[in-house]
């Protein structure tokens, strides 16, 4: 993975063959602000589920947020930075949104959202029992500055409106596979 030069968000948006389409914001979290019964609800998670090694975003769902969508909707007036589709007809895009003013709206949006949950059936709350093992392995060596990977995940935030829906399963391979032919 990759750092961005200065705060940033994405947007990814998935439309199916059929036409259904799903749009997440993508963003680092520190696992410790997370707003959500997941860090109260550890025991749920599958035993040894989780590595060290996050590889795609953790998909939670979020009740729908009227201003923010506005927001994430001008983001989408852009041109996308990538533009897939995949074999089975699914078009994937990722939009960046990293002009200062922007990211400091969508942050404000985000952190008026009153709890999350976790839509990847415990993968969130293993990701908390790894980073509250590892923290305190860190600090019994003595070595803790906060700042370690562990402390953060890197979330899909969809907007819901209280229906239970699918999450997609964004496709991290193959969208990798295909950037990396650009």
């Amino acid at each position: 993975m990759l750092k961005d030069a200065r705060p940033s968000y994405y947007l990814y948006e998935n439309t199916t063959a059929n036409g259904a389409r799903q749009t997440a914001l993508i963003g680092i979290c520190a696992l410790e602000s997370l707003a959500c019964d997941v860090a109260q609800n550890v025991e749920a998670a599958p035993s040894g589920a989780c590595l060290a090694l996050q590889c795609t975003p953790a998909p939670v769902t979020y009740k729908r947020q009227p201003v923010l969508d506005v927001i994430l909707s001008a983001a989408q007036q852009g041109a996308p930075l990538y533009d897939l589709y995949d074999p089975a007809g699914a078009r994937h895009r990722i939009w960046h949104i990293g002009r200062t003013e922007a990211v400091e709206a969508v942050r404000t949006m985000v952190q008026q959202i009153p709890s999350v949950s976790d839509g990847s059936s415990g993968v969130l709350a293993s990701m908390v029992a790894h980073a509250r093992t590892a923290r305190k392995a860190a600090q019994t060596a003595g070595t803790y500055t906060g700042r370690e990977p562990f402390n953060y995940v890197l979330l899909a935030l969809y907007p819901t409106d209280g229906a239970k829906t699918a999450l997609p399963a964004m496709p991290v391979g193959f969208l990798a596979h295909q950037i990396a032919k650009l």
